[in-house]
């Protein structure tokens, strides 16, 4: 089951995004940043039938669109049946999850934290941080530490396969 566009929010809220990241999808276009990355699941529901349920590894869920990416190819959905729950992303192009973030909808976000910042050379590590503040990232000053760190960091990052990320990225979220 596809959750509609009108109970959207309010499950997405019930399964933890917080309400300050519901808002900033709501003006995304007037964000000199994220307006270039991602927007509201508009693509989603006019593509849903498309994929949805012919795919095995949607059939078994009911899927509520977080958000897309700016080409609407690229969908954030949080995935729920009886048994579980995950916030994850697919693609059209593609007939399996492209990443499976658990229950956490904060490696979600730390996960577009840094696509985001790897899509912007206009901003600093500083504006980042204050820019995952506002998104309701209350760990991006941790997360852009690793940034400071070494540059390695974000080529290691995306050498990892999905699990050894959500691995990381959980112990980075827990650590102070």
């Amino acid at each position: 089951m596809i959750v509609s566009r009108e109970k959207r929010e309010e499950v997405l809220r019930n399964a933890g995004v917080p309400q300050v990241f519901l808002e900033i999808l709501k003006k995304v276009e007037k964000d000199e940043v994220l307006r270039f990355v991602i927007r509201e699941p508009e693509n989603f529901y006019f593509s849903i039938d498309y994929f949805y349920p012919r795919d095995n590894f949607l059939k078994d869920y009911h899927i509520a669109p977080i958000f897309e990416d700016e080409d609407g190819h690229n969908f954030y959905v949080f995935l729920f049946n009886e048994k579980e729950q995950k916030f994850a992303a697919f693609s059209l192009e593609e007939n399996e999850l492209n990443s499976d973030y658990g229950a956490s909808f904060d490696l979600m976000l730390a996960d577009l934290l840094i696509v985001l910042f790897q899509s912007s050379d206009d901003l600093s590590i500083q504006d980042w941080e204050v820019k995952g503040k506002e998104m309701g990232v209350e760990f991006a000053p941790r997360l852009f530490a690793q940034f400071i760190s070494g540059h390695d960091f974000l080529d290691i990052y995306h050498e990892l396969g999905m699990e050894d990320r959500r691995i990381f990225l959980e112990e980075m979220i827990k650590s102070n």
